[in-house]
């Protein structure tokens, strides 16, 4: 036989709100709490040693109402239900949670307990939750729904909201006020004569079609507004769905797109105009690169572009033919790496001496008379060239332009023109060799039949017939003339070697044995090759007139003072006529 022991209700109950998450404490007429269980020490954060003995009127509850006023102790439900016997649900207050520093917001019911026969409660009972969590969800949902009215009233003009079957039904605020439309004109299908008649038609089969297919709905119609100004407007709809997937009711928004509409033929303009300087800058790009095209393509020069990096970003066909390569193997390429690499001589050219690199670097334009560039085969290729910079929006060096010219045929050129000179040089010194020794050679004979002619013009002077003493007076004219002749080939030697001792050597000078350029080989020459000295040609010139002439002597002024008893034949100078002649 078992024995069934009885069990206090009370304990019963607080096993039950534990059981429920709910806090539960029994207070004393004067509010002192006499009894708690697990869950209240759990919600109000105090120990059940804390909580015992503690009243409502203690200020160390901190209590507040839900809009953050102060929750005096004599008005919690548990003071309210001793006063008046009468039970209270669902009040919220806000309590301070020590562990957590925080508040804390309950939901609290209080239920009188009474005595048999009196009147007066004996005890209450205080049951709560712990709501805040249910609180902050709660707030967070009206925040987001008042956000979500504020974004509609901001964006449309008219909110309205009709029955699951379509009905356009009252009250609709934001339809009346826009369209002046009364409920009865507009219930239950008259918003349609707001509409302008052209669009009516097409706005009520889409309502239809949404209402049937329980879809979202969107058109666009225009609206007679109140003044009588019809607005152009988007229509947009969607069911509000239960939680078995039934439509409880529709929501939409009219939003006025007449500023929109002209927002976008603004953009459709401005966006025509665009297009159309667009494709006007474009022709105008394309006509100046034809135009670069072809300038790069005809120009004789080498032209090619560089980065700041020295990488090659174009390159003109001479450019790619003087150097042996295309233009496509050129562009991408490190341009000292492929053509500027060393010198003529076979020394690296390093990186820091190139004046290329030197102009990318500092930005200052360069001119190098002469330098090698490397063909592809792997010869040198003489070429001076002009490296002018680049610069960004900013100032900055960009990159560089070199213009570059091939100086091979230049040279070939410079090397024939020093060859004919020093073969002019060796002419001019051979001819005053010649003129030289044949002076002397000549002197010898002419001197003989000089003294002989003398002789016999004194010895048979007056024995002679006219014509032999004619004849006489001729050879010592011609003596005489060739006399003349030789001494002036004889200061026509010396005059050149005064001006220039021979070379040692062809083309060298006399001292150092350094080949000297050609334009002072010239100079050193030009008396030698043109100009002898003074007096000398004009003589040399008038013998040979005199012996063309048939051998009488013309009149030619001397260089000088006239030679002891030479006659004056006429005024303006004296004349190299001998005396006696």
């Amino acid at each position: 036989m078992h024995l069934h022991v009885a069990r206090d209700p009370l304990e019963v109950a607080m096993e039950l709100m534990d059981s429920l998450h709910l806090g539960m404490a029994v207070q004393a007429p004067d509010g002192r709490i006499l009894q708690a269980n697990h869950a209240a020490t759990a919600v109000l954060g105090l120990s059940l040693d804390q909580l015992t003995g503690r009243d409502s009127l203690d200020p160390r509850w901190q209590a507040i109402h839900p809009d953050g006023s102060p929750f005096p102790g004599e008005t919690h439900p548990a003071m309210q239900a001793l006063r008046s016997g009468v039970a209270l649900h669902h009040v919220p207050m806000g309590i301070f949670h020590p562990p957590s520093e925080t508040w804390r917001w309950l939901d609290v019911s209080a239920i009188p307990r009474f005595a048999a026969g009196n009147p007066a409660p004996k005890q209450v009972t205080t049951v709560f939750a712990d709501v805040t969590e249910l609180r902050a969800a709660q707030e967070a949902l009206r925040a987001s729904e008042q956000r979500f009215r504020s974004l509609v009233q901001a964006t449309a003009q008219v909110v309205w909201t009709a029955r699951p079957d379509g009905a356009f039904v009252p009250p609709q605020p934001d339809w009346e006020a826009f369209t002046g439309q009364t409920p009865e004109q507009y219930s239950p299908g008259g918003w349609t004569q707001a509409l302008h008649p052209d669009d009516r038609a097409r706005a009520l089969a889409a309502w239809q079609r949404a209402v049937d297919t329980r879809s979202g709905y969107s058109v666009s119609y225009r609206v007679r507004r109140a003044d009588g100004q019809y607005v152009p407007m988007e229509a947009r709809g969607v069911p509000v769905r239960g939680e078995q997937g039934q439509i409880l009711e529709w929501v939409g928004t009219n939003t006025d797109v007449t500023e929109l509409q002209a927002a976008q033929q603004l953009l459709l303009d401005a966006n025509a105009a665009l297009e159309q300087r667009v494709q006007d800058r474009t022709a105008e790009l394309a006509q100046v690169t034809r135009f670069s095209t072809l300038l790069l393509t005809a120009a004789g020069e080498g032209i090619f572009g560089l980065d700041a990096q020295g990488v090659t970003t174009f390159a003109n066909p001479a450019a790619a033919r003087m150097l042996g390569y295309s233009v496509e193997q050129m562009i991408g390429q490190a341009q000292h790496a492929l053509v500027h690499h060393h010198h003529e001589d076979g020394r690296p050219y390093l990186l820091p001496e190139c004046p290329i690199h030197q102009t990318l670097q500092d930005g200052q334009t360069r001119r190098t008379e002469r330098d090698v560039m490397w063909h592809a085969s792997g010869r040198a290729v003489p070429v001076g060239y002009v490296v002018t910079p680049t610069h960004d929006a900013q100032g900055q060096v960009s990159g560089a332009v070199v213009m570059v010219q091939d100086i091979t045929e230049q040279e070939k050129a410079r090397a024939q023109l020093h060859e004919m000179i020093e073969n002019l040089e060796r002419s001019n010194h051979d001819l005053e060799q010649f003129a030289y020794v044949a002076s002397h050679d000549l002197q010898e004979p002419l001197r003989t039949i000089g003294s002989y002619t003398e002789l016999l013009s004194r010895r048979y002077a007056g024995q002679l017939d006219d014509r032999a003493g004619q004849y006489l007076q001729f050879t010592q004219a011609a003596v005489e003339r060739m006399r003349s002749l030789i001494q002036d080939l004889l200061a026509f030697a010396r005059t050149g070697r005064q001006l220039a001792p021979p070379p040692p050597g062809p083309g060298r000078a006399a001292a150092g044995g350094r080949r000297q350029p050609a334009g002072q080989l010239a100079g050193r020459r030009h008396a030698e090759l043109g100009h002898p000295a003074p007096g000398v040609g004009a003589r040399l010139a008038a013998h040979s007139a005199a012996d063309q002439s048939g051998g009488q002597r013309p009149e030619v002024p001397c260089a000088g003072p006239a030679a002891p008893g030479a006659r004056v034949l006429r005024a303006g100078g004296p004349l190299c006529a001998p005396a006696g002649a």
